[in-house]
């Protein structure tokens, strides 16, 4: 009557082997799952230094949504495909920079300031084991300086002159990837599969989100300049074309080759140059209002 169970033994272990097989792709799939949209400023936390701010935030965000691939073993699941570790890359790239500047561009007697420096080194470094620890860190950091801020200990330069600095390394970031792209495809990297391609274009995208959420934690009341909203906007839009591309195959077919995608490359430089240009305006816009504004000053005086 029970003759079933002799086999259920065999059965039962094969079912489980197959089922541990299959949880493995299935976690690495669940595990890499990239923002469906660029961050916007609508933030649990008020900070006195907005994009400080977000930077933080950002760091947040990749260890309690993704976790930060570079502190995981090598067998895990998410560092099987190519995506998270490549976007957080160009994340880390990205806030690194952002930090960097903001040292020089946020003074207490036009000194580099301390805690910035620090962050933007520990955040350019956060790579393989201890990232994590690092990342911490350099979190810390940006909230000392924030806490200072608000206390009046330090003071930022004028919100204006912060922005037009910060929009001129935007463009730049972007524009020294666009290069990267065009000397990509004018290779012979043209297979269908391609690892490094796949990597190097969601670095990419990791870069458009960091520079497109740090752009977002801008009010639209913290700048008042003719023009500066509207350049603003079209700026944030741009952005969000360009990360809305979310190939599963990067293309790079060869010209004149037949693809069903096109040239996945080439569309991700397009719209790129298009949000670059919006930067360069943004940035052109609070030039052309800081010196009236000194102009103004000077007459005055």
């Amino acid at each position: 009557m029970f003759g079933w169970l002799r086999h259920w033994k065999p059965i039962g272990g094969g079912m489980i082997i197959i089922a541990l097989l299959g949880s493995y792709p299935a976690t690495m799939v669940l595990s890499h799952k990239l923002p469906d949209q660029i961050a916007d400023n609508s933030r649990d936390e008020v900070w006195a230094d907005q994009r400080i701010g977000a930077a933080i935030e950002l760091i947040q965000t990749e260890f309690e949504v993704r976790h930060w691939s570079d502190a995981l073993p090598e067998w895990h699941p998410q560092n099987q495909l190519i995506a998270v570790p490549a976007f957080q890359d160009g994340l880390r790239e990205t806030l690194a920079l952002f930090a960097d500047l903001r040292a020089d561009t946020s003074r207490a007697g036009r000194t580099r300031n301390e805690d910035l420096s620090i962050a933007a080194t520990l955040i350019l470094n956060a790579i393989g084991e201890g990232s994590e620890d690092q990342l911490s860190a350099a979190a810390q950091a940006l909230r000392r300086f924030d806490g200072l801020i608000a206390r009046s200990v330090l003071d930022n330069d004028a919100m204006a002159d912060l922005m037009r600095a910060e929009a001129a390394l935007y463009a730049d970031i972007l524009s020294e990837s666009v290069s990267d792209i065009r000397r990509s495809v004018q290779s012979d990297d043209h297979e269908i599969f391609n690892r490094a391609r796949t990597d190097h274009y969601y670095r990419i995208m990791g870069k458009i989100y960091a520079v497109g959420t740090l752009l977002n934690a801008v009010q639209t009341d913290d700048i008042v300049h003719p023009g500066f909203r509207d350049a603003r906007e079209k700026a944030r839009n741009t952005l969000a074309r360009a990360f809305a591309l979310r190939p599963l195959i990067v293309s790079n077919p060869k010209p004149g080759d037949f693809s069903l995608g096109g040239n996945d490359m080439m569309t991700l430089a397009y719209l790129m140059e298009d949000a670059i240009f919006a930067l360069r305006e943004l940035e052109a816009v609070l030039e052309e209002n800081h010196l009236a504004t000194t102009t103004d000053i000077r007459d005055r005086s």
